[in-house]
């Protein structure tokens, strides 16, 4: 009777640790992953700030290019070329001062929506480990139910109060565990969504700067022009061909490349 009893058991111990192993790995598994989106998450956020940070250098070292540029304008040109040369400066300051609200734009909204998931991927991997707990829990009450029933079958006192306790820890691991799969299955929901939404953002914001900037050096292109007409001797009149340029670029219109990145830029916005 007491081989028969103890060979139940074996099997049963069997089946019961081959179960726990099982969910012990999905929980597992779900914990890595977890720990995947951090991790990857956070490494995003920090490269974002750090190209948040090498464009707002850039449009310092901008700034201070147009500065030098103008302040050697004053100093050194008057006139017409003077006066084409400070408005051709003061384009390269505005596009400067574009690229710096881009780059805080990404510093602000972009970097801190793949930082949030620091705290979020956090929340998850406790209800992980307090899902992995209780099972953990009701497998040990489970065990030791079986083993009082194995080896004293007539005490129905301390069977019942295991069983009670078996009930009572399954119950509370299955709470869990289903709250568990309803909170991950909106955590990957949400992730991707975010995830979109923060890399839209980031090329819209992009997007946003070049087209200003392309209207902006595309007006101080024409001050360029400008200083190609003046220096010009009167034996070389301009040339037939506006959009060829002395140095054999081509260039279309400016009219025409002002209202199409300015429609560009308006659909963006």
């Amino acid at each position: 009777m007491c081989d028969n009893n103890f060979g139940g058991l074996t099997k049963l111990s069997r089946s019961l640790a081959w179960s726990l192993q099982e969910k012990s790995e999905t929980m597992e598994c779900l914990h890595n992953r977890i720990s995947k989106i951090e991790s990857h998450y956070k490494e995003v956020a920090v490269l974002m700030n750090k190209y948040a940070s090498v464009s707002t250098k850039l449009s310092r070292k901008g700034e201070h290019l147009s500065n030098e540029l103008l302040l050697s304008a004053k100093e050194i040109e008057e006139g017409d070329i003077a006066s084409s040369l400070a408005k051709f400066s003061k384009c390269l300051t505005s596009v400067q001062k574009s690229r710096q609200r881009m780059a805080e734009q990404i510093h602000n909204r972009t970097t801190n929506d793949f930082l949030i998931y620091e705290s979020r991927c956090k929340e998850m991997k406790k209800l992980v480990k307090d899902c992995a707990q209780l099972e953990q829990k009701e497998k040990e009450d489970t065990m030791h139910l079986e083993k009082l029933k194995a080896k004293y079958p007539a005490e129905r006192r301390k069977i019942i109060e295991a069983e009670t306790r078996r009930l009572k820890s399954e119950r509370s691991a299955k709470a869990l565990c289903a709250i568990l799969q309803e909170d991950m299955k909106k955590f990957e929901r949400k992730k991707v969504e975010d995830l979109r939404i923060a890399l839209g953002d980031l090329v819209r914001t992009e997007m946003q700067f070049h087209a200003r900037a392309l209207q902006t050096y595309t007006k101080s292109y024409q001050y360029l022009k400008e200083l190609e007409q003046k220096t010009l001797s009167p034996d070389n009149s301009v040339s037939d061909h506006p959009e060829q340029t002395t140095d054999g670029w081509v260039t279309t219109s400016s009219s025409v490349e002002g209202k199409d990145s300015a429609l560009f830029l308006r659909d963006l916005n």
